[in-house]
């Protein structure tokens, strides 16, 4: 294993792979709670898939579990969580170098929340009373905390700004 001065490229693609598993099975463990509450177990995961493979005003029909619906959208989760976890590796190696680009963190982190709800906003719209908008937030409260401690673990200083035995960056 290398120091936080000397990370390899491939360090930030498995902190990124890794971040974006844990944020994903973050919220998929929140939201199997919830479904779990309502006597309905993998509901969630069968309405958003069946929503991406029908469309979401098909799923406003009442939607049976199905495995392979599950199976999709538990796949597109992953893989966005997967994009996710690996801009946000890549951004804070960069932050690591120049540390003003801590804003392009914050802004990126602001960004994707608002982009997120845009998107539920307008695609899934008619079965938004499906998905409690708190239970979304506290999903992405959830998957941000474990991404954000894996990555604290990953880059001891990263809160402080303090990288190496030489200080931060630049000084």
């Amino acid at each position: 294993m290398t120091t936080d001065t000397q990370r390899e490229p491939g360090d930030i693609l498995w902190d990124g792979l890794i971040a974006g598993a844990l944020g994903a099975v973050t919220v998929a463990l929140w939201f199997l709670i919830l479904d779990l509450a309502k006597n309905q177990p993998l509901h969630t995961p069968s309405l958003l898939g069946d929503a991406l493979l029908h469309g979401a005003s098909s799923a406003t029909n009442g939607v049976e579990v199905e495995p392979s619906l599950v199976a999709v959208y538990s796949g597109i989760h992953l893989g966005l969580f997967a994009l996710f976890g690996l801009t946000a590796a890549w951004v804070i190696a960069k932050f690591k170098q120049t540390p003003i680009l801590g804003y392009l963190l914050v802004f990126f982190f602001v960004f994707f929340e608002f982009a997120f709800y845009v998107f539920v906003l307008v695609w899934a719209h008619p079965i938004a009373g499906d998905l409690a908008v708190w239970a979304i937030l506290v999903g992405n409260f959830l998957a941000v905390l474990a991404m954000g401690s894996y990555f604290t673990v990953r880059n001891p200083g990263l809160l402080r700004g303090d990288y190496s035995a030489e200080g931060p960056p630049g000084g």
